[in-house]
């Protein structure tokens, strides 16, 4: 989501609530990776021939990053189907003896809350309502006979529409969970944690409020998690060698590491990270906003589009697309990519022969141009148009699921198949079901995270919606990020995202989010692909 406010409107356009809580740098407890040969500009030997690796085969094979070699073996037979070997980084878990527990919210202890029985068919004696204060709050000790991964489950009834509310898990700040509108009491579930063996503590702090809570269901779990089901080829028709063989690589590397990235990391957020990790990103991000003519320079661009090819061709920089979609027309606003600051009707701009139609065309027609340009420049693009559209506060959201698939499908036909612009691999950025255009126009499901704060969370309910979304058919990516997920809890979870993409600015020039500790850790993890360890991708 484009920052072009000031935070605070970021924070209410996402819906985040409270205060940002102080947080403890994560442990530096990463692996040491091993020393591996260079592979960009970064940290090639200044009195090496060349100053970069020109002479490799453009027909290397893309490597994941714990095989990379000096002699990389030759490419096997694309006709000839490999057989699936176990990864080794995600060995299979040993089954355990199972384990449930159910604990009845009325025997947590309360602050500022009561016991009810007006809402019929609880659980138990009751259920905990007056969730109306900030100080609100429930805290319940449990017990479990293992360290390790547990699926809990909350009984609960929000009866005023939907709400949110914040769980802390043994004093750590755990996820914000929706409770959908149900008069009735419903479950829901806020994914794997990881809790201790012996006594454990959850805390539902009051969140949105107006909510009511039953019971909790403790069920220890395993992780079942495999690519096999993922395509070879992407939804593209005929695509560029190049569009491949980044998505080969993002197909092997899936479930094994995380790719970092970047927003404008090649400028003073880049630096930033290299100054105090001794790392590149591996991934930059990139805006098309200014090349409509109602952008803020009437379409002449912002240099966007060279710093991209650059980022690839003299980087070796793998490259992430967004595009901040100024409304055609209906401006009332500065920042008209926004339903607030627009009257644009997107029903309109999907039926033919209305203005709107001719307008949005228009507009594909000039990106089209912009992505043609780095076709030709031989660039692979992640493509991720139309993002956060189930927030609604962007105008091609605001009329609700159908008219946004519509649109999504008129630029996929448009740019994919009149256009021919193969160099496209399609990220779709939203999770709820009804609005997913189909796994037949899509190759990546991924989400935008804003906890407004610092933690580690590795995300594990949103990753495990986007893979039941595809039915694991997708590879699932953070596109876009405050603060980084923790990648031993990642692991230890099951949340494999393909890359996280951090946004610029204070979200990473400040400690609010990341802390320098932290970051050095992170990127200097073996879990974590950074510049220098990318395959060679753009030959």
């Amino acid at each position: 989501m484009q920052k072009f406010t000031s935070y605070a409107l970021l924070v209410t356009l996402l819906g985040v609530l409270g205060a940002c809580q102080k947080y403890e740098p994560m442990p530096v407890n990463f692996e040491k990776k091993q020393t591996k040969p260079s592979q960009n500009t970064d940290d090639l030997d200044p009195n090496s021939p060349k100053g970069k690796p020109d002479d490799t085969d453009p027909e290397d094979p893309v490597v994941p990053k714990d095989e990379i070699k000096d002699n990389p073996t030759p490419s096997p037979d694309p006709k000839k189907e490999e057989p699936v070997k176990p990864d080794p980084k995600i060995p299979d878990e040993p089954t355990k003896p199972a384990f449930s527990l159910t604990v009845e919210a009325e025997d947590a202890r309360l602050t500022g809350l009561t016991v009810s029985q007006a809402v019929q068919n609880f659980s138990g004696k009751g259920y905990v309502t007056g969730f109306d204060a900030d100080s609100d709050s429930l805290d319940l000790d449990f017990e479990v006979p293992r360290a390790g991964a547990y699926q809990i489950r909350i009984g609960y009834a929000a009866g005023l529409g939907d709400k949110e509310t914040d769980i802390v898990i043994n004093n750590e700040a755990g996820p914000k969970i929706k409770l959908t509108d149900s008069k009735v009491f419903a479950t829901t579930s806020l994914g794997r944690l990881l809790l201790k063996q012996g006594k454990n503590t959850i805390t539902v702090k009051k969140g949105w409020g107006y909510y009511d809570i039953d019971y909790f269901k403790i069920e220890e779990t395993s992780i079942s998690f495999d690519t096999k089901s993922i395509p070879n080829v992407i939804v593209t028709p005929n695509a560029t060698p190049a569009a491949l063989k980044l998505w080969t690589y993002l197909k092997s590397e899936f479930g094994k590491h995380m790719i970092s990235g970047q927003v404008n990391v090649q400028g003073d957020e880049g630096d930033y990270i290299k100054r105090e990790t001794g790392k590149t990103p591996a991934m930059g991000g990139f805006d098309l906003l200014h090349y409509t003519s109602v952008s803020y320079n009437q379409g002449q661009g912002n240099g966007e589009v060279e710093r991209a090819i650059d980022w690839y061709k003299n980087r070796n920089g793998i490259v992430t697309f967004v595009w901040h979609w100024f409304s055609p027309s209906g401006q009332k606003g500065e920042k008209f990519f926004y339903t607030s600051d627009t009257d644009f009707d997107v029903e309109r701009a999907v039926t033919a022969g209305t203005r709107e139609n001719r307008e949005v065309i228009a507009d594909m027609k000039a990106i089209g141009d912009q992505l043609e340009r780095l076709k030709n420049a031989g660039v692979p693009i992640l493509w991720r148009p139309l993002h956060e559209a189930e927030g609604k506060w962007f105008w091609w959201g605001a009329k609700g699921p159908e008219a946004c698939k519509k649109l999504y499908a008129m630029l996929f036909n448009y740019l994919a198949n009149e256009r021919k612009l193969t160099n496209l691999i399609w990220v779709w950025n939203s999770v709820d079901p009804a609005w997913y255009p189909g796994n037949a126009t899509v190759d990546i499901v991924s989400t935008d995270i804003y906890h407004n704060k610092a933690t580690d969370d590795p995300n594990v309910t949103q990753f495990e919606a986007l893979r039941e979304l595809t039915k694991g058919q997708k590879i699932v990516s953070l596109a876009e990020n405050d603060a980084i997920p923790d990648p031993s809890k990642m692991k230890a979870l099951g949340a494999y995202w393909s890359w996280f993409n951090t946004w610029g600015g204070e979200f990473i020039l400040s400690e609010k989010y990341n802390s320098k500790a932290k970051l050095k850790a992170l990127y200097n993890s073996e879990y974590v692909i950074t510049l220098d360890e990318l395959p060679v991708l753009n030959k």
